[in-house]
């Protein structure tokens, strides 16, 4: 429980002090420094509660303030020292706020009629205020224990005695709604449980209605509806109340409406809210219809106005029950529940007033406990809504969560020791940062991270909101583009807190309706989709960011993520709520960051290395005393791809019966340096260089990611291989070629063994081992395998041949094995045996399929046969012709990169330029380029590269 903070020149706080309450207190000010401030001007002064205004500007306190000094102002409201202080309580106030990373619930309470917001909830004759001092501390997550709900209570002006306004209910509802904006506002809208008295409950469905009943209302309105999830009556007269001495208090030209409209005896309008009110909590009309309610209903009589002798009003008069039982009942639920409904034997007014150590206080704050935890269950786990479900499938792609699927798991006993590394444990503490873990290639960031990830999901609380995204230039363009970024990460946020982005939903369905399909019509914009995830950073959550291998987008991408996560940083900081980001980068390219934490990898992996090798090495013992893993821990230097290395040739060798000897003096041997190393492998071990060539450079080269099948038919379909592209032949007699391998298991030793051991099989798709690898090639490795000799030049001049050669080798390949297609044999591919209903269903594609690459664009053909061909074999088809697919989408991309590398004179084309895609109306001519195009660029590719 809050500790009062209490200053004072005269003793403790006498008879005379007074509530009241301290707006504009600063944000970074804290108890003692406001009580500080005031005692300038009071006596004695007792700062009770400190928390921020419901729209985050300032802070808001209740305190204690007793004999004020003679330059102080003593006037109810005054400004003092910069601060405005008063008594009425009107509007908002804000008594309670738990810490951003544990608010799950908002509780907004309004007073009843002719209350006073703090007043009307506080013990008689004691300072006691039940919903400032005890409620926030009863309401806890039932997980960590600490109190969720931030606690604001909500004054009106709806005095029976001396009134001089002519307001009705409505109109102060209309007055409450507004003043709710600042909630609708947040991203995600926080739930809310409401709490009413008396004519606050009126006051609460009053506001509820006008929001689903409006016309006009705003989007970010309508949020309040759906974050509604619990409301608790006290003594409300749903179906009115006993106005008979309220009456004679009234000015018949002023509040007399207002009370007359609260009548048990006739008041249409409480009829036609209660049936209103009654549509939007009924399950078919949706709105409040998954919302709790309960109502506590007095049974003690009240007294009545009467006037003394001096004109002055008091209720001594005769008692009555000012609410009826059944009218308090009359809500949704209570009605006919009584598991939904409890007496409280007290007055109308004395109902929500609670002492310490109160048994009826007991009962409601068990009530409010139930709710506000089954709130919290309610909303984690709420149904996505049909638009919301659009938009999450909408920004999904495939391959969204590949790559972080593919990094292998820590090794036991590593990647423990970041958890107590200083810089890691100064960014955790912190209310928010920015953690940039550097290091050279292969130092072992990609397992890191993934391995802090894994301990944040299962070390922070409950609430905490946590995405990820690891970028991988070797997959496709959506895995390596900030696009990609931002599609990922919403989609993650969208799934974990499915109300965080309901104004962008509706923004999204703003644009489909106006602009059509999204992906067909119009597509995802980068910026558009960076603004929605800073709109769905919100101070109410703790979010956790991760992102892996930056440098993989790229030089421009990395950069300009960075400045949008210190954007985000610095947003997040103005809102007081908690971020943390983390991402991995190599030391190039130079990022532009300021004021985060940076922690370098390769300084401190040394012992999760020696886990590694000792790991690897662990089946033969006599490996590890003949001193093998500090050689290889020696050698890698920080670098846990040379040692996966050393240990997997240290292994192979053993396999071969090497003595530990010999393999400690092969390991000893092997160069340091990564790209030296990538190269001793190829000299030594390349023994097919002219296979190994083709295989590097469809992985190097493809536009998409390379899958088994299609690697298989690149290789057999080679437009280099003699033979190859005689347009007799069938797509079927490549069956019985010496180079075609049809069991995965032997492809897949077939790529380790050509690649020795740089490339991998991962989920179906072929890549290699690390970026590094993909590096070398391009720098130099390819040259290598062409030449078996490393080339004294390594510059750009070298890349951008292996360029030309790769691409124009990738593109006639494609082109071959289009035309190939029309003589499919197509029932004997993949062993498939139709039976006579397929042959039917196959007459009618067999045309199709023997004539459309001379007749008809083979896109256009491939679109209009679409549903045809899927009738037949199903979305299956691709995986029949697996490379027509690939050649189908991507050809036209590789001619692009062979044209676009073309640097010397013996070089130029002679060939017409290329023609539009639309085969169909260009026939001709396009049969005719294509065929120039081929000879044009394998005379380009015999070109040998300069020495």
């Amino acid at each position: 429980m809050a500790t009062p903070i209490t200053t004072s020149s005269a003793g403790a706080a006498g008879s005379s002090a007074k509530t009241f309450r301290i707006s504009d207190v600063p944000n970074d000010w804290e108890k003692e420094k406001l009580g500080s401030c005031m005692g300038n001007y009071f006596q004695t002064v007792s700062i009770q509660s400190l928390a921020p205004r419901i729209d985050g500007r300032s802070g808001q306190a209740t305190a204690m303030l007793d004999g004020p000094v003679q330059n102080a102002n003593s006037n109810e409201t005054s400004i003092i020292g910069g601060l405005q202080w008063d008594t009425d309580f009107y509007g908002m106030t804000t008594l309670f706020a738990p810490p951003p990373e544990d608010h799950k619930l908002d509780i907004i309470v309004v007073s009843g009629l002719g209350g006073h917001a703090f007043g009307s909830f506080k013990e008689r004759g004691g300072s006691h205020m039940w919903l400032r001092d005890s409620l926030p501390y009863d309401i806890t997550d039932k997980v960590t224990k600490r109190p969720m709900a931030r606690v604001i209570v909500y004054g009106h002006r709806s005095h029976v005695a001396h009134s001089t306004t002519i307001q009705g209910y409505s109109d102060i509802s209309a007055s409450f709604l507004h003043s709710l904006r600042p909630l609708a506002a947040e991203t995600p809208t926080t739930p809310i449980m409401f709490i009413g008295h008396s004519l606050g409950g009126i006051i609460i469905k009053q506001a509820l209605v006008c929001i689903a009943t409006s016309e006009t209302q705003h989007h970010t309105l309508g949020r309040l509806l759906r974050a509604t999830r619990a409301i608790i009556f006290f003594a409300v007269p749903h179906s009115g109340m006993r106005i008979e001495a309220l009456i004679e208090m009234t000015d018949p030209s002023s509040n007399g409406p207002l009370i007359s409209s609260l009548s048990c005896e006739n008041s249409p309008a409480l009829q036609t809210l209660r049936d209103e009110f009654k549509k939007l909590c009924d399950k078919k009309q949706n709105p409040l219809g998954d919302c709790r309610f309960f109502c506590f209903y007095e049974t003690e009589r009240t007294g009545t106005a009467a006037k003394d002798d001096a004109g002055k009003w008091h209720m001594n008069g005769p008692k009555v029950l000012a609410v009826s039982i059944a009218s308090a009942r009359y809500c949704p639920q209570s009605e006919s529940d009584d598991l939904c409904a409890c007496d409280i034997q007290r007055t109308h007014s004395d109902i929500v007033k609670f002492s310490r150590n109160d048994d009826d206080y007991d009962k409601v704050q068990s009530v409010l406990q139930d709710m506000a935890r089954h709130t919290i269950l309610t909303t984690t786990n709420v149904a996505m809504d049909e638009r919301t479900g659009e938009y999450l499938r909408a920004l999904w792609f495939e391959d969204m969560n590949k790559r972080s699927t593919e990094i292998a798991k820590a090794v036991e006993g590593t990647c423990i020791w970041v958890f107590q590394e200083p810089i890691y444990t100064s960014w955790v503490s912190a209310s928010r940062g920015l953690l940039w873990i550097k290091g050279n290639p292969g130092t072992g960031k990609s397992t890191l991270i993934k391995h802090m990830i894994q301990h944040v999901r299962h070390h922070h609380a409950k609430g905490t909101i946590l995405a990820s995204f690891f970028f991988h230039d070797r997959g496709t363009e959506l895995e390596r583009t900030r696009l990609g970024f931002y599609r990922s990460i919403l989609h993650q946020l969208l799934q974990q807190v499915p109300g965080i982005l309901h104004d962008l939903v509706d923004k999204f369905h703003e644009t489909k309706v106006s602009q059509g399909e999204i992906g067909a019509d119009w597509h995802w914009r980068e910026q558009d989709l960076a603004e929605h995830l800073a709109a769905a950073i919100s101070k109410s959550h703790a979010l956790w960011l991760f992102v892996d291998a930056l440098d993989e987008g790229g030089a421009k991408t990395a950069n300009d993520l960075i400045e949008d996560f210190t954007a985000l940083i610095d947003q997040n900081c103005a809102s007081n709520g908690r971020l943390h980001i983390c991402f991995t980068c190599r030391r190039f390219p130079i990022l532009r960051i300021t004021g985060g934490f940076e922690l370098a990898i390769d300084e401190c992996n040394k012992p999760d290395i020696r886990t590694f090798v000792q790991s690897g090495l662990s089946r033969y013992h006599c490996l590890l005393q003949a001193g093998l893993a500090d050689a290889i821990i020696d050698g890698a230097n920080g670098i846990f791809l040379w040692a996966r290395l050393a240990v997997d040739e240290a292994l192979r060798l053993k396999s071969r019966e090497r003595t530990p000897r010999q393999i400690y003096k092969v390991i000893r041997q092997m160069p340091k340096e990564l790209e030296e190393l990538f190269a001793s492998i190829l000299r030594s071990k390349a023994d097919e260089p002219a296979e190994s060539l083709l295989m590097m450079q469809w992985i190097c080269f493809a536009a998409l990611p390379i899958s088994l099948e299609q690697l298989r038919w690149a290789i057999v379909t080679d437009a280099d291989r003699p033979g190859v592209g005689d347009l007799n032949k069938s797509l079927y007699d490549y069956l019985d070629d010496d180079t075609y391998i049809g069991d995965d298991e032997a492809m897949k030793r077939r790529i380790v063994v050509l690649s020795c051991g740089l490339a991998e099989v991962t989920r179906g798709r072929v890549q290699f081992i690390h970026q590094a690898v993909k590096e070398f090639f391009l720098d130099q490795g390819l040259a290598l395998l062409r030449s078996k000799t490393e080339l004294e030049d390594r510059g750009p001049a070298v890349a951008t041949v292996e360029h030309k050669i790769g691409h124009s080798r990738l593109a006639r390949t494609c082109l071959q094995y289009m035309w190939m297609f029309n003589r499919l044999e197509f029932a004997s591919v993949n062993g498939w045996r139709p039976n006579m209903k397929d042959f039917r269903n196959f007459a009618k594609i067999k045309p199709f399929l023997t004539s459309y690459a001379y007749s008809e664009s083979y896109r256009d053909a491939i679109s209009h046969r679409a549903a045809l061909i899927n009738e037949v074999f199903g979305e299956s088809w691709v995986g029949f012709l697996p490379l027509l697919w690939y050649a189908d989408r991507c050809w036209m991309q590789h001619v692009a990169e062979f044209e676009a590398n073309v640097t010397r004179a013996e070089d130029s084309l002679d060939y017409p330029a290329r023609p539009p895609e639309d085969f169909s109306r260009h026939r001709e001519d396009s049969v005719a380029w294509a065929k120039a195009f081929m000879q044009q660029s394998k005379k380009s590719k015999q070109n040998s590269p300069p020495k």
